[in-house]
C-alpha cells in the first residue's frame, strides 16, 4: 500500500491553490562532493563539499498549461520568458501517516516539450524547470 495517495497530493503555484492539471512532478537535488587527497596518504583525507544543483519536470495537460500557465507570459515572450516563481507540494495520508509539504524556492523554466500519444486522448506539455532551493518537509 502506497504512503501517499496521488488523488490526495495538492499543487499549489501560479497563485492556484489547488492547481489542477499536473500529469506528473519530479525533481532531483544534487550536491557536488570530492575527496580531499594529501601527500603522504593513500586514501582521502577528507571530503570537499561544493554547489547545490535543484532540477524539476512538471507535466502538465495543454488547456491547463493554456489557461493558467501560458496567460501569465508577456505579450511578444515565451514561458521561458516567466519570472521566477514557487511552487508547493502537499502530501495528505490517506489514513494514517503525517502530511508533509515540499516547495520549491524560485523555479524557472528551461525547456518545454508538448508530448501526445495516438490512443491517449491527452496533450501534454512538460516543462523542465530549475529551482534556487527545494524545502523537503515545511512544517
Amino acid at each position: 500500500m502506497a504512503e501517499y495517495n496521488v488523488n490526495r497530493i495538492e499543487v499549489s503555484m501560479f497563485g492556484e491553490s489547488p492547481f489542477y492539471g499536473i500529469r506528473e512532478m519530479s525533481y532531483d537535488m544534487e550536491m557536488e562532493k570530492n575527496h580531499l587527497h594529501v601527500v603522504g596518504q593513500a586514501h582521502p583525507y577528507s571530503t570537499q563539499y561544493s554547489n547545490k544543483k535543484f532540477t524539476g519536470k512538471v507535466t502538465v495537460i495543454h488547456s491547463e498549461f493554456v489557461n493558467k500557465i501560458q496567460e501569465k507570459v508577456p505579450k511578444g515572450l515565451s514561458v521561458l520568458d516567466l519570472k521566477p516563481f514557487d511552487i508547493s507540494i502537499v502530501y495528505m495520508p490517506d489514513h494514517t501517516g503525517i502530511q508533509t509539504t515540499d516547495k520549491w524556492i524560485g523555479v524557472e523554466v528551461t525547456k518545454t516539450a508538448k508530448k501526445f500519444a495516438a490512443g491517449d486522448g491527452v496533450e501534454a506539455i512538460e516543462m523542465e524547470v530549475i529551482m534556487l532551493n527545494v524545502i523537503e518537509h515545511v512544517k
